[in-house]
C-alpha cells in the first residue's frame, strides 16, 4: 500500500460524445481526515470502527485492483487497473496480508518481502503500516471483499481485493445487457495510454457529473438513455460478439462490453474519427 511513496519501497462515451468531461468538485470521501479527531455530527460522537475495521483486513491477501496518483487534485491520474494494458506501474505481483496479531507482510513487484507491523488508528479509520522505521499511514475504507485507502500524505488512492473482478460466465452479454437499467461508476479518457484520466468516478464528481446519467437496452433492441441533465435519448443497439454498437439518428457508436461477476459492466468505445480523447472506458453498475 506505500506504491510511489518512497524509493525504498515498491510501490460510453455512453450517451455519446457529451459525457464524461472533467470538473474540480470533490465530496468528503476525498478529504484527508484530521489527525486524532473525533468527529461529531449532530452532536453524536462518530462510532469507533477499529474492531470491525480490523475484521475486515485481517487473514486475507490483499491484490490490486486499481491505483491512481494524484487522486485528491483537480487532475487525478489512473495508473494501474487489473486487466488493463499498458500501465504506467505494474502491480499484480504485489500482494499484502494483516495478520491477526498486529504483523503485516507484502510481497513486492519485485518478488521480495518485506515484514512489519500494522495498527488503526483515528476510531479505526487510519492505517499505519510500520516497516523498518518508516510508517505509512492512510484513510481506509474496508469491507470483507473491497479496500479503498487514501494516502494521508499524499494523493495516491488504491483499491484492493482478496479476489479480483473475472467475466461472468454464467450469462450471455445479451442477458446482462437487458436485466438492468445502467448508471455509470467511473468514465475515463486517454485509456488506451499507460496513464489514464478520471473524467468521472461515483462520490468524487466532476464537471457535467455523471451520477444521474442511465442507460438501458431492451430485449427488443431499442435503446434509451437519461442524460445528467434530464435529457432522453433514444435509439437502436446490435451485438456482435461482445461488441454492442448503439445508434441513434445517423451516429453510431461500438463499444466491447464485458460483464463482471461483480454485476458490473465494463465499456470501452472504439475509436472514432472525431474523438481526441485516446481511447474512453466506461464501469456501469445496475441503477434498478
Amino acid at each position: 500500500m506505500r506504491v510511489l511513496r518512497n524509493p525504498l519501497f515498491v510501490a460510453s462515451v455512453a450517451l455519446f460524445f457529451s459525457a464524461c468531461t472533467k470538473s474540480e468538485n470533490e465530496t468528503p470521501e476525498t478529504l484527508l481526515p484530521k489527525a486524532n479527531a473525533i468527529a461529531t455530527i449532530a452532536s453524536v460522537q462518530e462510532i469507533d470502527s477499529t474492531a470491525i475495521n480490523t475484521q475486515a483486513l485481517i487473514n486475507k491477501d490483499w491484490k490490486y485492483y486499481e491505483y491512481y496518483t494524484n487522486y485528491n487534485t483537480s487532475a487525478p491520474k489512473l495508473v494501474y487497473k487489473d486487466g488493463k494494458t499498458p500501465v504506467s506501474l505494474d502491480l499484480k505481483p504485489i500482494k499484502v496480508r494483516y495478520n491477526s496479531n498486529g504483523t503485516y507482510s507484502e510481497t513486492t513487484a519485485a518478488g521480495t518481502t518485506l515484514n512489519g507491523t500494522y495498527d488503526l488508528s483515528n476510531l479505526g479509520k487510519q492505517l499505519n503500516i510500520h516497516i523498518n522505521n518508516v510508517t505509512f499511514s492512510s484513510r481506509i475504507w474496508p469491507t470483507n471483499d473491497v479496500l479503498k485507502w487514501n494516502a494521508i500524505d499524499g494523493g495516491n488512492y488504491g483499491i484492493m481485493m482478496p479476489v479480483l473482478p473475472v467475466t461472468d460466465q454464467t450469462k450471455t452479454i445479451e442477458q446482462m445487457l437487458t436485466a438492468n437499467k445502467w448508471k455509470y461508476d467511473m468514465c475515463f479518457w486517454n485509456y488506451s495510454q499507460a496513464t489514464s484520466d478520471i473524467v468521472y468516478m461515483t462520490n468524487k464528481i466532476f464537471i457535467n457529473p455523471l451520477q444521474n446519467s442511465t442507460e438501458q437496452y431492451f430485449s427488443n433492441h431499442t435503446w434509451t438513455a437519461i442524460t445528467n441533465s434530464g435529457v432522453t435519448q433514444t435509439g437502436t443497439w446490435t451485438l456482435n460478439g461482445n461488441k454492442v454498437t448503439v445508434t441513434a439518428g445517423t451516429t453510431s457508436l461500438t463499444h466491447t462490453i464485458t460483464i463482471l461477476r461483480t454485476g458490473q459492466m465494463e465499456q470501452l468505445a472504439d475509436p472514432f474519427a472525431s474523438s481526441t480523447r485516446g481511447g474512453v472506458y466506461s464501469k456501469f453498475v445496475p441503477a434498478n
